[in-house]
């Protein structure tokens, strides 16, 4: 078999397996915050397959998007797939709608990055739901009822996040299926990670308070530091850069997280990040915190 069909057969197979893993982060998602409830008769019908309705969308102005353009017709399933697990579980569908189409138009540029695009996406919908919605990452019972989750309850996602990556066993799985990818910085998740895991621990010992480390399972952390965060052209590719990039990472999401009570701050910190990353890049390199490496 020729290279060149055996390298395209090999990234077709990926894009499957990654498609399927992006599939089961939504249907956990899926039956914590909805199908379990209506199984209980705590919400109805309608309730119950509003997340459908994200999924749907995303994947149809994707395909309508593909045709226009005369791409591939399933080409970006995986992107579409992850707009609908990194909503909120109340965030209004109007809303959603909109953002969707103007993230497919704005990667209509052939310079734009997709996954680079999600992380614009996310912060925009930080900003929407903390500065106007004011609503949090609750689902409906979550917010009419005190849940006091443990550990093995955020390790298998039962826990208040995204409406469909709070499961930290599937993003390890993630984790390491990514590593199949020679293109992947398996590293940066690591530092980023780390770097957060051993300032929680820090200060839970100090502090003698176990809320602490429990932060460290806190699946916005994880979610944007193996699926975001490694982005390629958009963090750096020498080692220790990237040593550097993820230091930088984990410690501001930890300043957001813990100082400044926003469980979702690893996405800003991410964002600001990046933001000096491509300073560092396109405007050389006394204009960016990373001159400090060199």
């Amino acid at each position: 078999m020729p290279i060149a069909i055996h390298y395209e057969n090999n990234i077709k197979n990926y894009k499957i397996w990654l498609n399927i893993i992006l599939l089961l982060f939504f249907f956990v998602g899926f039956y914590k915050n909805n199908l379990n409830y209506y199984f209980l008769n705590q919400i109805t019908f309608k309730e119950m397959i509003y997340p459908l309705l994200f999924l749907i969308t995303s994947l149809g102005i994707n395909f309508i998007f593909n045709l226009l353009t005369k791409k591939n017709i399933w080409q970006n399933v995986d992107k579409s797939i992850i707009l609908s697990l990194i909503m909120p579980p109340l965030f209004p569908f109007f809303i959603y709608f909109i953002l969707v189409i103007i993230y497919n138009v704005i990667n209509l540029n052939k310079k734009s990055n997709y996954l680079a695009s999600i992380i614009v996406f996310k912060i925009i919908t930080i900003l929407i739901t903390t500065f106007i919605l004011h609503i949090g990452y609750e689902n409906q019972m979550e917010i009419n009822n005190t849940y006091l989750y443990g550990i093995m309850d955020l390790f298998l996602g039962r826990s208040i996040g995204n409406f469909g990556t709070t499961c930290i066993l599937l993003l390890i799985v993630s984790y390491l299926f990514f590593n199949l990818n020679f293109y992947y910085k398996k590293d940066i998740p690591i530092y980023i990670i780390l770097t957060y895991s051993i300032l929680a621990l820090i200060l839970g010992l100090l502090n003698s308070d176990l809320v602490f480390i429990k932060t460290i399972l806190n699946s916005h952390l994880w979610f944007a530091a193996i699926f975001l965060a490694p982005v390629n052209k958009y963090s750096p590719v020498s080692k220790k850069t990237r040593i550097f990039y993820g230091l930088l990472i984990g410690f501001v999401a930890f300043a957001f997280n813990v100082f400044l009570k926003m469980p979702n701050g690893t996405y800003i910190s991410l964002f600001l990040i990046q933001t000096l990353w491509l300073l560092y890049c396109f405007l050389g390199r006394k204009k960016s915190i990373f001159a400090l490496i060199y």
